[in-house]
């Protein structure tokens, strides 16, 4: 709550506390009153916020909130473009064929990202971006399984020590997936 006597000074005030305060995860809700005393008039303003993610992919020019949205909206052999740096909680799993250019952005998902089945073909292209995986438990950046193919054509990708602090894996393949690393750093 934030009171004022009405010059363009308090509220710039209130409108930088309450900006301040607004929760940066989707679907979040801040909520907020303003009181003016306005000559013998006291008005008061409540502003509720829902904190809506911006843009964090796009496909051919159209915007996606997140990954997994831009996944399941796509055509096998699309490319889809990070357009910003995003954390995701979500498991991303590619289960089409398809390109994924990061260019410079950096993407924190906790699970990272897996391609999976027979035929899939993820191709992963980065400049200085990269890709970040959780740590404390047990997370790979990029997983291969179930015959899918992974290409990795630069980028920087991470992942942090597990539990025990002991290292996880930054790619991981099983059974007869493939993977074949043409440039990137990996930790």
């Amino acid at each position: 709550t934030y009171e004022a006597k009405g010059t363009d000074e308090d509220f710039a005030n209130f409108n930088k506390a309450f900006t301040n305060s607004i929760k940066k995860n989707p679907g979040e809700v801040t909520t907020g009153t303003f009181t003016l005393k306005k000559g013998g008039t006291m008005l008061t303003y409540t502003i509720k916020v829902t904190y809506v993610a911006p843009d964090q992919v796009t496909i051919n020019g159209k915007s996606y909130h997140t990954l997994n949205e831009a996944i399941a909206a796509a055509e096998a052999g699309a490319t889809i473009d990070i357009a910003d740096d995003f954390t995701s909680k979500d498991k991303v799993v590619f289960g089409k064929s398809m390109t994924l250019n990061i260019g410079d952005h950096n993407v924190n998902i906790t699970d990272g990202i897996t391609a999976s089945g027979a035929g899939v073909e993820l191709t992963i292209n980065g400049d200085n971006g990269g890709i970040t995986a959780g740590s404390g438990g047990d997370y790979t950046c990029i997983t291969a399984e179930q015959g899918a193919k992974v290409t990795i054509n630069g980028g920087n990708f991470n992942v942090g020590a597990d539990a025990n602090g002991l290292g996880n894996s930054c790619v991981y393949v099983t059974g007869d997936a493939n993977v074949v690393i043409n440039g990137g750093t990996f930790a």
